[in-house]
Order: C-alpha cells, then structure tokens, then sequence
C-alpha cells in the first residue's frame, strides 16, 4: 500500500493529517509468515520545519497470530509502530520508505514489526508446552506418559544397581 504525500510535500505551512488501511495479510518472520487478525488505519503526519526541510510521523497498530513456543497454541500478539522520519524535501530518495512522493506503508510496517518481533512467545507464563512422547498439551492435563529422564552423570552408578538385581536374580 502506497500513501500520496504530494500535496503534504509541496505545501508548506500547516501541518498535513492522512490516513490508510495497509494491504498487509501477514508478516512473514525468517521464511515463515503470521496473519494479522487486526489492524488499525495507519495515521501519517507531515510537519513543515522549514522550506526544504520536514518531519514526517507515522503510527499505526496491529495484532499479530503468533503460535506459543511450548504448546503451539495461537497467541494473539499487539504490536504498535511509530516512526518520525525527517526528510529533505529535495533529496526525497534518502528515505528508504519514499518512493517519489509516495509512502510505502506496508513496508515501514513490516520493518517496525520484524524489529519488536519477541524472543519467545507463551500463551502464559506457566506453559508446560507439549509431550515428549505423545505431543499432548500438557497445559490441558497430564498424558500419562513415562517421561523421566534419567541423569547421564548417575549412568554408571545405574550400571552397579542394574547388575547388583542381576546377580540377585540368579
């Protein structure tokens, strides 16, 4: 989605108001991509410092579906994007989210959402995440599963104990 400054650009003065509605579905985060279940108008402000030079503020809000890191189950993740760039009305090119006097919106979205993209997401704090053994939602109730895992650094006492019920056996 492109937002026309033209008018912003060229006329000086009083500061210009705008708005549109990205035609952002998804972001794609490292190859994969999550939807966006929400989205606000995204607001842009010009502001004239001087003759050649401006001030342009963008914000915007969305919601992102992300899965939880532990149990996959969909997190709905908020995200808000303010970005005040200053520009030199003659050399419009230095801004990476101007082309001719266009504002490439989807694209100044993506950039501010990849950059506050979190480490790990849970859908609560206390996430017990998924079964080793079955892939059940552990968050839902216990499997049933045996998933003790033993010490490596006890393998060679579990060694003694193993032929110790061996011999006894015999």
């Amino acid at each position: 989605m492109k937002m026309d400054l033209t008018e912003a650009l060229n006329h000086t003065g009083e500061d210009w108001r705008g708005s549109c509605m990205p035609d952002l579905a998804g972001i794609t985060v490292r190859g994969v991509a999550y939807p966006i279940t929400r989205m606000e108008p995204v607001q842009a402000v010009v502001h004239h410092v001087s003759h050649r030079k401006a001030e342009l503020h963008v914000t915007a809000a969305l919601t992102v579906r992300i899965p939880c890191d532990r149990c996959l189950e969909p997190v709905e993740k908020d995200f808000s994007a303010e970005e005040t760039i200053e520009l030199d009305i003659g050399d419009l090119q230095a801004c990476p989210y101007l082309s001719r006097h266009q504002l490439l919106v989807d694209e100044l979205l993506t950039q501010n959402i990849i950059l506050q993209w979190p480490g790990k997401v849970l859908c609560r704090e206390d996430c017990r995440g998924l079964c080793l053994i079955c892939g059940k939602n552990l968050n839902e109730g216990e499997c049933g599963c045996d998933r003790h895992i033993p010490d490596p650094r006890m393998a060679a006492f579990q060694d003694v104990f193993d032929q110790f019920l061996k011999s006894d056996v015999d």
